[in-house]
């Protein structure tokens, strides 16, 4: 009787949405794009952020931060050969599925690969790193094999019923619906002054941004739009009428917004992530003027690849559980799902929280000072080569920022029970300083942040000097 209630449910839903296979085999290729870009960006500081010669070796991390449980692949030993060789096999991973090959063991090992990659070194991650697996979670259940790779056919289904890539549908929809939810403060209402601060941060402050600044009152009409983009917009995907025409403008209307995101703030590969998102979700009249031209000869079968009854209950058990965890995020009282199993969430890569400048916008902006003396009691800053200490703010703060890791790891540290991780910091900029650098040693360090909180419109910020550490070598 359930199984029959079940089949008549997911019958209503394929009769309402229906995909295109040949969406899911693009969608395939551009997830392994991204993976190939984002693990080029990481391995630029693989020693740095991944191995026991950086700042976090795994026995520090695990003795200071209780990690959630996951299959352990990074933790197995954080050399720097064997990290490498972790990267190279994820790599060759995101190649396979980007050629369509071995797809399925490749989602897998790049969903077990990521999981524990994001827990080696939980704070340089970020919300595109939630992204990125949640999509290779969700896009095991859709077939992604069947067009664009090295695979002979004669016949194609380009048509896909089935109540998994639905579910998948619904987690974007969550993204963006949640996210807008988390969104309570009055900078975000009232006031409206929620993209005036974010604007305002100079660690992801692009030239747009700072001119955009001058216009106050646009700014208030921006946070609204964007407020309403999120919360409205992508309830189009699940419009029960003329669904195609309705996915293909919330994607549209969801491109131009997140094209006025990276035009205006620096948030690393967030914004590229959630464009690849919406790609599963094109539609066959799309998906016809893409194959035109590229004059692909298919002969298309006219039944559809229908999702069996397994991957369908699997998908709903899993959709109910991400709707748990973000409602627990939303709720501000003791409801929802217990913590344990939300913590088991970190388990399968699906653990999320949307909350982008929510509930508020960060204001604590700044830049730091590394000052050391050196064995000839000369005083120089070490992020700065060298140079003399000056405790100015530099011209663009932005320009002194490697990458978007590095941007968030110094976020992190300031924070009052990030703590601990300062001495580390100091040790490893410490040693590397001096291992690089025989003519010029240093024998004390200062790790300094010029806090400049985001003042209201019309203020003139004012900058504290906080000594973070105050490092001496350990004997």
């Amino acid at each position: 009787m359930i199984k029959k209630k079940l089949q008549q449910f997911c019958n209503l839903i394929e009769n309402k949405f229906e995909f295109d296979v040949r969406a899911f085999s693009l969608f395939r290729i551009a997830l392994g794009l991204i993976i190939v870009l984002d693990l080029a960006i990481r391995a630029t500081d693989l020693t740095a952020f991944y191995t026991e010669d950086g700042i976090l070796p795994f026995g520090t991390l695990s003795s200071n931060f209780n990690s959630h449980f996951h299959i352990p692949v990074y933790e197995l030993n954080d050399s720097f050969s064997f990290v490498l060789f972790l990267f190279i096999v994820q790599f060759l991973a995101a190649l396979l599925l980007i050629l369509g090959r071995w797809v399925k063991i490749s989602q897998v090992v790049l969903l077990l690969f990521y999981i524990s990659l994001d827990l080696r070194n939980p704070f340089i991650a970020q919300g595109g790193d939630d992204l990125l697996r949640v999509l290779i979670f969700w896009s095991l259940f859709l077939p992604m094999d069947q067009f664009y790779c090295f695979k002979k056919k004669n016949n194609f289904q380009i048509k896909y019923l089935g109540f998994p890539a639905f579910a998948f549908l619904l987690q974007i929809v969550f993204v963006y619906f949640f996210s807008a939810l988390l969104k309570s403060s009055s900078e975000w209402h009232s006031d409206a002054t929620a993209l005036y601060y974010a604007f305002s941060i100079d660690q992801i402050q692009l030239k747009p941004a700072k001119y955009l600044l001058q216009f106050p009152d646009l700014l208030q009409s921006f946070t609204r739009l964007a407020y309403y983009i999120e919360l409205l917009i992508p309830l189009l995907f699940i419009v029960p009428f003329k669904n195609n025409t309705m996915r293909m403008l919330a994607i549209s209307i969801l491109l131009i917004f997140h094209l006025f995101i990276t035009a205006t703030l620096f948030v690393g590969l967030f914004s590229i992530i959630s464009c690849i998102a919406f790609i599963p979700f094109i539609s066959t009249k799309w998906m016809d003027k893409f194959d035109s031209i590229f004059n692909n000869p298919y002969t298309f079968k006219n039944e559809p690849i229908q999702a069996n009854f397994s991957s369908t209950i699997l998908a709903l058990i899993f959709l109910f559980f991400v709707l748990g965890i973000n409602h627990k995020n939303l709720s501000q009282k003791k409801i929802g799902l217990h913590r344990e199993i939300v913590n088991s969430s970190y388990f399968f890569g699906i653990n999320q929280n949307w909350g982008m400048f929510a509930p508020d916008v960060y204001k604590d902006d700044g830049w730091y000072v590394y000052e050391a003396i050196t064995n000839e009691e000369d005083t120089i800053d070490i992020f700065r080569q060298g140079e003399p200490v000056s405790f100015k703010k530099p011209a663009n703060v932005l320009l002194e920022i490697k990458n978007d890791r590095w941007r968030k790891f110094a976020e992190q540290l300031t924070q009052s029970n990030n703590s601990w991780i300062q001495q580390y910091f100091c040790d490893y900029l410490f040693e590397n300083w001096n291992a690089n650098n025989p003519t010029i040693q240093i024998k004390s360090l200062r790790l300094i942040y010029m806090l400049e909180k985001t003042p209201a419109f019309g203020k003139v910020a004012e900058v504290k000097k906080v000594v973070l550490w105050d490092y001496k070598p350990r004997k």
